[in-house]
């Protein structure tokens, strides 16, 4: 079964009170519980990459997107043990609490806000590389911040693996060069999931103007140095 489909007929079953046991817990609640119970099953969704660069001790790694996520979920753990849950966000680990109950888990106990929000209480964590640097996470709260504080703020939502994005990169960073007036944040997509939701980033690409704390601009896809420097005077 599809499992948008399957998401969707739960969600109707909950309405009429047929659900799981399913808690989201702030890092300090998360922790503590983490720690009541022993060889607790823990399971971070994100890629392997963000994974290697930081992640919670004894957690084990399958990005939720991934196929075979079923059948690893159901071959690792036992459905009826406590099974905490983050993301990088909270976006993806929202999704995988419904899809998880329905698989037959009894009690999934999800991390409010994901990875980003452990980081940001100073929770510990471990990493898998061994040269590696501090993870940082970039909230509403810091983006709130940058487009108070410049005056003229250009945003680019990327990801690593985007070749229009790549392309650009060169001809933002050089027009920030030469405009000390203008202030060029660029958003990694893949790890910002919570902004990414907020300003409905669909296609990237994504650039967004924002002059005197508003939003003056916004367009997604390759655009020229000549295009960008006529929306930014």
């Amino acid at each position: 079964m599809n499992r948008s489909v399957i998401l969707s007929f739960l969600l109707l079953l909950f309405s009429f009170g047929l659900k799981a046991q399913i808690k989201s817990l702030n890092p300090n609640d998360f922790s503590e519980h983490l720690k009541s119970i022993e060889n607790a099953q823990l399971l971070d969704l994100r890629n392997d990459n963000d994974f290697k660069a930081g992640h919670i001790k004894k957690a084990v790694n399958f990005d939720y997107n991934s196929d075979g996520f079923e059948d690893f979920v159901l071959n690792r753990f036992a459905q009826n043990q406590p099974l905490f849950i983050y993301c990088y966000a909270g976006i993806r680990s929202n999704e995988a609490k419904v899809y998880l109950s329905e698989l037959g888990f009894k009690n999934v106990i999800e991390l409010e806000n994901g990875f980003t929000n452990w980081t940001s209480k100073s929770k510990p964590y471990v990493s898998s590389q061994a040269f590696t640097k501090p993870v940082a996470a970039f909230t509403m709260k810091d983006l709130d911040r940058e487009i108070k504080t410049n005056q003229v703020l250009l945003v680019d939502f990327y990801a690593d693996w985007c070749g229009p994005c790549k392309k650009m990169k060169p001809i933002l960073q050089k027009i920030a060069r030469e405009n000390p007036s203008v202030k060029l944040l660029q958003v990694d997509a893949d790890k910002s999931e919570d902004i990414v939701s907020l300003f409905k980033i669909y296609e990237i690409p994504t650039l967004i103007l924002f002059k005197n704390g508003r939003q003056n601009w916004r367009d997604s896809g390759i655009k020229t140095e000549g295009e960008l420097r006529s929306v930014i005077q």
